[in-house]
C-alpha cells in the first residue's frame, strides 16, 4: 500500500481546514482608524489599559450576544467609534467604568442593556430603547442634537444609608421627643 498519496491527502485536507475554519469571535483588533467589531458569540473586550483607546469603524452588538468588558482598575475604559456603536445585545462592564464615544450615532435597540458601575454615552444622536443600568453614575452627552428615550429606560441604584446615619438620626429623635415629653410635665 503507498502511503505517499494518503500523506499528500492529509496535509491537503489539514491546509484546507486551516484556510477555511474561522474563529468563532470576531477579530478585536484595530489599527485605531478602522476595523469593525462585530462579535458573533458572546465575547470578552479588554479595555483595561487606560492608555490604550481602541477606535473601530463601527460597533455592532447584536441580539443575544454579551460582551463582557474588562475595565481599568481605577478610571474609564474607553470604546470609540468613527461612526456609530449599535447596541442590540448586552454591553456588561460590570461594577467598571466605560466611556462610549461615536462620531455619528448610539443606537441602543429594545431589548439592549449597557451595564456598568459609571457609564458615559457621547455621540451626536443618541436613540436609546434599551437599558442602561448604572450602580455609580451615569452621564449621557448627545452633543446638542438628538436623544430619543422612547422605550428606553436609565435605572440607577439608591445608596444604601450609612448605619453610623440611622444611628445618628435615632439618637436625634429620641432628643427631640425627650424635649416634648419633658414640657409635657411641667
Amino acid at each position: 500500500m503507498d502511503f505517499r498519496h494518503l500523506k499528500k491527502l492529509l496535509l491537503a485536507a489539514l491546509f484546507t481546514s486551516a484556510i477555511l475554519s474561522s474563529s468563532a469571535m470576531a477579530s478585536y483588533l484595530s489599527d485605531g482608524s478602522s476595523g469593525v467589531f462585530h462579535p458573533l458569540v458572546d465575547a470578552t473586550l479588554d479595555l483595561s489599559d487606560p492608555a490604550v483607546f481602541p477606535q473601530f469603524s463601527n460597533v455592532y452588538i447584536d441580539a443575544g450576544i454579551r460582551v463582557t468588558v474588562l475595565t481599568p482598575g481605577t478610571g474609564y475604559g474607553y470604546l470609540l467609534s468613527a461612526d456609530g456603536i449599535y447596541l442590540n445585545g448586552i454591553f456588561d462592564t460590570g461594577a467598571g467604568s466605560v466611556s462610549l464615544n461615536a462620531i455619528n450615532s448610539i443606537v441602543m435597540g429594545s431589548g439592549s442593556q449597557l451595564i456598568g458601575g459609571s457609564l458615559a454615552l457621547s455621540a451626536i444622536n443618541l436613540i436609546l430603547r434599551g437599558e442602561i443600568k448604572a450602580t455609580d453614575s451615569a452621564t449621557v452627552n448627545s452633543g446638542g442634537n438628538l436623544i430619543d428615550l422612547n422605550g428606553g429606560r436609565i435605572s440607577m441604584s439608591s445608596p444604601v444609608p450609612l448605619p453610623a446615619a440611622s444611628i445618628l438620626f435615632g439618637s436625634g429623635l429620641l432628643g427631640l421627643l425627650s424635649l416634648v415629653a419633658g414640657r409635657r410635665r411641667r
